[in-house]
């Protein structure tokens, strides 16, 4: 089983754009506005500054994950939900 787990990690690594890599986290509801907020300015600052530089990663979980996505530009360039 561990090999089949580094071999898919080995699978994920290679199919993901030589860049640097920024996980997003985060919960699945927001308990205060003023967090979507600042999640939302930080995928905006993001696009304006990182886009087509570096991967972002996801659970592809909703909440912050989902809204840190949807906040990025279509045109980003690489964002992964694993």
């Amino acid at each position: 089983e561990m090999e089949t787990r580094s071999d898919l990690e080995k699978d994920i690594l290679q199919q993901l754009p030589d860049r640097p890599r920024v996980c997003i986290l985060g919960g699945t509801a927001f308990k205060a506005a003023s967090s979507e907020q600042l999640t939302k300015a930080l995928a905006q600052e993001f696009t304006k500054k990182l886009s087509h530089q570096v991967v972002v990663i996801t659970g592809g979980m909703p909440g912050a994950q989902q809204t840190f996505a949807q906040s990025l530009s279509s045109d980003f360039g690489a964002v992964v939900h694993l």
